[in-house]
């Protein structure tokens, strides 16, 4: 027995997959606005990343910056050269 609500949630789940990695592409989609004017340049997305981190509970990028050197420093003294 066909579910119809199953089978729609179904094509609209392959649907929005293939939309997503380009695979397929609807037909006059041009005639619609441009999504991408709708964006904030990156100056303003810059000077909104620390009040949005507070927020939503994240370090900011202060802290990403040097775990990341942390973890670089501690793979570099792992590292051995290959002899040659």
């Amino acid at each position: 027995m066909l579910v119809r609500r199953h089978l729609e949630t179904m094509v609209f789940t392959y649907l929005v997959e293939e939309l997503r990695c380009g695979d397929i592409a609807v037909a006059g989609c041009e005639e619609y606005g441009d999504w991408t004017r709708t964006l904030l340049d990156w100056g303003t997305c810059v000077a909104k990343v620390e009040e949005f981190c507070a927020q939503v509970g994240l370090q900011d990028t202060t802290h990403l910056r040097q775990q990341l050197t942390d973890i670089a420093a501690e793979v570099d003294e792992g590292y051995r050269p290959t002899p040659t």
